[in-house]
């Protein structure tokens, strides 16, 4: 299946210079030594029994984010950001298929909302029972969405200390140790809307030398795209 997804991935004109940006990517991207060793402090796991059996397949990388988007005032004004409001049932879909396609149990989980944390560590998904996960745990307080004014530019990370008194000098360590963990999977769940999903999924490709499969939430639809470097715009490059 891999060999497949790399050879038709190839015969992109355009990969060239697709790989040559995710390799530039991770290279500008490269976590420094205080990144890895707050991760490292932070890193926690669920199911560690079942590390070894899930090693033989490709982990899936599920980034899910919160924060702003969350709050209902955005959504009104921004109504197709609506689904990032749900819980870990929402990307079950993506993972029954992957898990079908690819035979995947290990996840690895970067997040800015608290409850999805919660949900994961209480186990209150028994579908996710049979996979070995992975995560940072830190207080995501100042990632959570506040009511503030202009909407929603205040909730965005350079206007919190100002706007919101939110102390945000931590807040790069958890993003750049996420961006970390997602680069070490092999399938891609998440929001190429998004810039955290979209560095994630090019430092995947620079470390496996392909485009990985992945499954992109857009609007309330899972649409299996991909956002194109050059042009902006949706195009098909692998699916799940």
């Amino acid at each position: 299946m891999w060999s497949r997804k790399a050879s038709q991935t190839s015969a992109s004109p355009r990969w060239d210079r697709f790989l040559w940006l995710a390799a530039y990517t991770q290279l500008i991207s490269r976590p420094s030594e205080a990144t890895l060793a707050w991760a490292a402090e932070r890193r926690r796991e669920l199911r560690p029994h079942l590390a070894g059996p899930c090693a033989r397949f490709p982990a899936v990388s599920l980034q899910a984010r919160r924060g702003d988007k969350c709050n209902s005032a955005n959504a009104r004004m921004r109504p197709q950001h609506s689904f990032s409001c749900g819980g870990l049932a929402t990307y079950l879909p993506a993972l029954r298929a992957i898990r079908h396609a690819y035979g995947s149990c290990a996840l690895r989980v970067a997040t800015d909302g608290r409850s999805l944390i919660e949900e994961l560590e209480s186990g209150a998904l028994p579908e996710l029972e049979g996979w070995h996960v992975l995560y940072h745990a830190f207080n995501r307080t100042a990632h959570e969405a506040q009511r503030c004014e202009p909407m929603p530019v205040c909730q965005w990370i350079e206007y919190r200390r100002e706007k919101l008194g939110i102390d945000t000098a931590g807040m790069g360590f958890s993003l750049a140790a996420d961006l970390h963990l997602l680069a070490g999977g092999g399938v891609f769940v998440g929001q190429f809307d998004s810039e955290t999903g979209r560095i994630a999924y090019l430092r995947m490709a620079a470390r496996l030398g392909l485009a990985p499969p992945f499954w992109h939430y857009q609007s309330t639809k899972e649409r299996a795209r991909a956002w194109h470097p050059f042009t902006r715009r949706p195009r098909m490059w692998a699916e799940v």
